[in-house]
């Protein structure tokens, strides 16, 4: 039955940017209201209402060591949260979920169901379902489209509506207007994401470093990828690099500092992957992006990661990303080893793609809206 009023559940900043785009391209007659249960869910900004009470925790949702004990200090902020559920989500037609399991959890507690669960942080290649995780799903979920289709698998033999219509992450690829094969002056590219939290300038010096330590980078285009455009000053002050502005944003000019130049960009994700040879990148969601994209990612684990997340992210990336020592010397050595090596790379990029697969989730959750 079509849907007239919408409510979508979100746990985080790339949660909310997939949710997002689904409310962009759904039909102006769905009534659609967002509920991000963490942070201020500024990627809602100009595209749908925003409701619920909001939860600020110290991780901002990334699990490291001791984060976990940090949140639970500041009180996860989970009581006002089943308290609209049990007020307000009665008046929708229907409940999407985005993100990890939070969501489901919170209509299960509350008596509510989700029409969709679409799962943006399983993997059936580093974190399967478990028996509690399935209990809950089974009782809540009318539809579950899994990102992998291990998981539709494991969901559907424990009787679950699941399947997997393609990887949500890969239809919210950015495109914008920025064309890199404007700045392409060298055989080999380099596509650099320092990423979007509070750890971009130091992840960028690390970048930075290790870029100057590859012989013959003078020779190699750099394209960096910022997630606001704000973050080019940033960077040029954190660096003491030269900033050349950019004449019209996306394309935010270029850091060099006579050596290595870096041409900046935001909102421009997929062009530059394409028009680059490999990936030196600490973004979240943007590393994966680049996998599926069939570009090989060097990268170095956060600092302060759990040895748990240390192997889940290892496990689901395979051969696909190759993670470093947080160490410039290491890092030049995976880089330059790579540019010299185009067979490795197109083994690494087989392997992206595969491990990533299509994009079409969210044209799925539309027909599933609108049927």
């Amino acid at each position: 039955m079509p849907v007239n009023k919408l409510l979508i559940i979100s746990n985080g900043h790339g949660e909310d940017s997939i949710a997002a785009e689904i409310v962009r391209r759904l039909p102006r007659t769905i009534e659609v209201n967002a509920y991000p249960t963490l942070g201020a869910g500024r990627a809602y900004e100009g595209v749908c209402p925003i409701v619920g009470p909001r939860r600020h925790l110290p991780s901002e949702g990334h699990r490291l060591r001791g984060s976990l004990i940090r949140d639970a200090l500041a009180g996860f902020g989970i009581r006002p949260a089943l308290g609209f559920m049990r007020r307000e989500a009665k008046n929708y037609d229907a409940i999407l979920v985005v993100g990890d399991l939070l969501g489901v959890v919170m209509c299960w507690l509350t008596g509510r169901r989700a029409r969709i669960y679409l799962d943006v942080y399983k993997s059936g290649y580093d974190n399967a379902y478990r028996r509690s995780e399935l209990f809950v799903l089974k009782r809540t979920a009318d539809l579950v489209l899994t990102r992998d289709p291990i998981l539709a698998q494991q969901l559907n033999a424990a009787r679950i509506n699941a399947r997997f219509a393609g990887n949500a992450i890969m239809d919210t690829v950015s495109t914008g207007s920025y064309d890199p094969q404007w700045h392409r002056r060298h055989m080999h590219a380099i596509a650099v994401l320092p990423g979007s939290r509070a750890s971009l300038k130091d992840n960028f010096a690390v970048q930075l470093d290790a870029l100057r330590r590859v012989p013959g980078i003078e020779g190699v285009d750099v394209f960096a990828v910022l997630a606001r455009a704000g973050d080019a000053a940033d960077l040029a002050e954190a660096s003491g690099m030269r900033l050349v502005p950019g004449k019209l944003e996306p394309d935010l000019g270029a850091l060099t500092d006579g050596r290595v130049t870096l041409h900046l960009s935001t909102g421009s994700l997929g062009p530059v992957i394409a028009a680059s040879d490999i990936v030196v990148g600490q973004g979240g969601t943007a590393n994966l992006q680049a996998m599926g994209l069939g570009k090989p990612v060097i990268s170095f684990h956060a600092e302060g990661s759990t040895e748990q997340r240390m192997a889940r992210n290892e496990a689901l990336a395979g051969d696909a990303r190759l993670f470093t020592a947080r160490d410039p010397e290491t890092m030049a050595a995976a880089i330059a080893r790579l540019l010299a090596d185009p067979e490795d790379r197109a083994r690494r990029g087989a392997i992206g793609r595969e491990r990533m697969g299509p994009p079409g989730a969210i044209p799925a959750i539309i027909e599933e809206l609108t049927k």
